[in-house]
């Protein structure tokens, strides 16, 4: 797989730890710019302009190696968001060339015989995250009059070291990866994801209901938010499929429906909206690299425990308890811990179902 070790960043060349070198390029401002960044220790010198044009120079020292560090990340996700990439032999092929193997797996999107896609043979890391829209990033057009670049094949395993995402939500570029798919979060609307093996990453999100996302092996992130279709051989993930409802765990494809998870038990308070979720906004976060999910998320029985945890210390002794204004909307089985219950007040919650099992019958 294409990469330099080290920073974690690659597109150019790195000797040690202590050295790097990227180099992004891309259409800005009506032409094919680039952007380089190279690090020698705690100083840095970027140069950009035109290519094929005298670049500018800027140089800067930083008190120590990990602040020059951070410094480059950061020129490197801003140059990402306005659509610079790093270089990458992509094969350029035509729609009609690849459309019965990108058909096989991906639903067609009225794509042209004309239409572009860029095609990797091998395993591939990108250093960033990996913008999926049409005209941008990647499958940025250097004139307008260009054919389009409908989508992505990797032929291969792709890890992309940042988040795959896209913005539109009717509609989008699809990506297949033969192989298997790595990203530090997914953000997408109307893409379409086609992963023939495994596909991991820490938080998905799907916005809409246009676009949609496969992993014929197994799926396993912390989180999966989403609105479109999700299918995996097996998954493994806190599952909430937005439209306000509530999110269960499942474990090798098998929902755990005895472990029922609240929106506000899984998602930072900043993409809550009432009881539902946000995922506009959950987009966004994971876009910029920034939370959408708690660090430790707590179903509805694990808040609970943690509601009335002295209370069940002793639960055969209490016969009296009262739970009002707890914004509680499901009462967890555990209430059946206490067995010489007589008086439960629950009075100014929110409540939608009650949770049994077999054990709470006998």
């Amino acid at each position: 797989m294409p990469t330099i070790q080290g920073t974690g960043i690659h597109g150019g060349r790195m000797t040690t730890a202590e050295e790097a070198v990227i180099r992004l390029v891309g259409f800005d401002g009506g032409g094919r710019k680039f952007w380089r960044g190279e690090r020698h220790g705690p100083e840095v010198e970027l140069a950009y302009g035109m290519e094929a044009a005298e670049s500018k120079l800027d140089r800067k020292s930083f008190k120590d190696e990990a602040t020059a560090q951070a410094f480059v990340a950061k020129q490197v996700r801003a140059r990402v968001e306005r659509g610079y990439h790093v270089e990458l032999p992509f094969e350029q092929r035509r729609w009609a060339d690849v459309q019965a193997e990108v058909v096989r797996w991906i639903s067609g999107n009225s794509e042209r015989s004309t239409d572009r896609v860029l095609v990797y043979d091998g395993d591939l890391t990108i250093p960033h995250s990996l913008w999926l829209d049409y005209r941008r990033g990647m499958l940025a057009l250097a004139d307008e009059r260009d054919p389009p670049f409908s989508g992505i094949i990797v032929r291969g395993s792709l890890r992309v070291e940042g988040c795959l995402y896209n913005y539109e939500d009717d509609y989008g570029p699809f990506l297949l990866v033969t192989g298997n798919l790595e990203a530090r979060s997914i953000a997408t609307g109307g893409a379409r994801i086609c992963v023939l093996g495994d596909l991991s990453a820490d938080v998905i999100v799907g916005v809409y209901n246009h676009g949609s996302m496969e992993a014929k092996g197994t799926l396993c992130a912390r989180v999966v938010a989403s609105e479109h279709a999700v299918t995996a051989g097996k998954l493994n993930a806190i599952y909430y499929r937005g439209w306000g409802r509530n999110a269960l765990p499942f474990r090798d494809g098998i929902a755990d429906d005895s472990e029922p998870y609240e929106p506000r038990g899984i998602f930072v308070s900043a993409v809550l909206k009432g009881e539902q979720v946000d995922l506009n906004k959950a987009r966004d976060l994971a876009i910029a690299g920034k939370a959408v999910v708690k660090d430790d998320p707590a179903s509805v029985r694990v808040s609970f425990r943690k509601l009335v945890g002295k209370k069940l210390a002793d639960a055969d002794k209490l016969k009296s308890l009262s739970l009002p204004g707890k914004d509680l909307t499901f009462l967890p089985e555990e209430i059946f811990s206490f067995r010489k219950l007589e008086r439960l007040t629950l009075t100014h919650n929110k409540f939608c179902l009650l949770y049994t099992s077999d054990a709470a019958d006998e």
